[in-house]
């Protein structure tokens, strides 16, 4: 049915507000879909809930993204996506053919791109990272604070039984892949890279962990991988000080054990890898599986 244009006096005599307010109110109604049944514009629907005051509230908003997003399967339709580049253009990233020198590999180009930051941070900062100054590590760590209490009323997530019980569960990682639990995608990256390439790479829930004293108390030790004989751990930035030494960047109260942990890494031999140091691998799944394959890995 075609739909007239309606001055908003019309509007209000043809549709009933509260048969518009429960349209309004099904998370699995759009608006397109509000327009539809009362035979109205879509600017007429948002024209009349402001006039009624009705709206949606965090809550309602959370729900309607949460329905909108389970109605499809993303990573069907990405692996559909890559296999239709893959037959069309033999690659499952196009751009790599439009744009060569932008998507290819370069590590000479790409060494010359961070010599080139960290000498503009070194003469703003002082330091060859802006994480690494003490504004920008205060400022996360309040901001991430902040965000706590207004979501769960603490100060960090963890402090919540329900999530901390979830993280449990998900084992030692929020991103999956072939069964196994990475705590980051540049992790996630790191093992891909190194498993397509024919390397020996062996992930940490294989690994025995080496043991360590703090305060009278004994901590495990788990490296993240054994590459090629080596152990690695890989790190933020916002891990480390000026110094290069482990910090707990959310509660400084545990630098000490941070510390420690390095400590023990050091004298086991455990090769420290920055997100810079790792930064190819993450420029290769991009050309290989898609600039949304890690995401698509994360656990929902």
């Amino acid at each position: 049915m075609k739909k007239h244009r309606l001055s908003l006096k019309q509007a209000l005599d043809r549709v009933n507000k509260e048969e518009f307010e429960i349209s309004y109110r099904k998370i699995e109604n759009t608006l397109s879909d509000i327009s539809k049944l009362f035979n109205i514009s879509v600017s007429m629907v948002k024209r009349l809930a402001e006039y009624w005051d009705i709206s949606w509230s965090k809550e309602e908003i959370s729900a309607r993204k949460k329905y909108n997003s389970s109605k499809y399967d993303h990573q069907k339709s990405n692996l559909l996506r890559l296999e239709t580049n893959l037959n069309r253009y033999g690659t499952y990233n196009p751009r790599t053919i439009l744009h060569p020198d932008s998507y290819s590999y370069d590590k000479n180009k790409i060494d010359l791109q961070q010599n080139k930051y960290k000498e503009t941070c070194k003469s703003k900062y002082g330091t060859p990272y802006y994480s690494q100054t003490d504004k920008f590590k205060n400022g996360m760590v309040n901001s991430f604070k902040k965000t706590m209490l207004l979501k769960y009323g603490v100060d960090h997530f963890m402090k919540v039984p329900e999530l901390k019980n979830r993280i449990i569960q998900a084992g030692r990682g929020s991103y999956y892949y072939k069964d196994l639990y990475f705590k980051s995608s540049w992790e996630l990256a790191f093992y891909i890279f190194h498993l397509d390439n024919g390397d020996n790479i062996i992930h940490s829930k294989f690994i025995k962990p080496f043991k360590y004293i703090y305060n009278s108390v004994e901590h495990s030790y788990f490296p993240d991988f054994i590459l090629n004989g080596d152990y690695i751990e890989i790190k933020g930035w916002q891990f480390l000080d000026n110094n290069g030494n482990l910090i707990n960047p959310y509660n400084h109260n545990l630098d000490g054990l941070s510390r420690a942990k390095q400590e023990c890494m050091i004298a086991n031999n455990v090769k420290l890898l920055t997100q810079d140091d790792i930064q190819y691998s993450i420029d290769y799944i991009i050309d290989q599986y898609g600039p949304d394959f890690l995401k698509n890995c994360k656990l929902k």
